[in-house]
């Protein structure tokens, strides 16, 4: 039987995101934590509510609007004329790629 609630870094790897962006989504209100014996954990039922955006949906409306930023981020880092490494150049690439810009 699967577990009924995640560390962060359990959470992470379900999701196939990192520990950092499980507390970002967290301080978003995305995800509810819950601290248990003093540790914090997710609970699968957190963790499909944010799973369904990830797919490709748009339902979650917060995690909705950070695709809406980040898509705006990356349009207007793509539209100056930046001295960017190739690094950098690829970064924005990957994101573009995709947010299917």
């Amino acid at each position: 039987m699967p577990p009924k609630i995640f560390t962060y870094k359990q959470a992470g790897e379900q999701l196939g995101v990192s520990e950092r962006t499980i507390n970002r989504w967290v301080v978003s209100g995305a995800l509810k934590r819950y601290r248990i014996n003093g540790q914090l954990v997710l609970t699968r039922e957190s963790l499909k509510k944010v799973n369904a955006p990830l797919n490709g949906g748009m339902d979650n409306p917060k995690i909705g609007r950070l695709k809406e930023i980040v898509r705006g981020l990356v349009e207007m880092v793509s539209s100056r004329d930046l001295d960017l490494t190739d690094e950098e150049t690829e970064t924005i690439q990957n994101a573009r790629n995709e947010l299917g810009q």
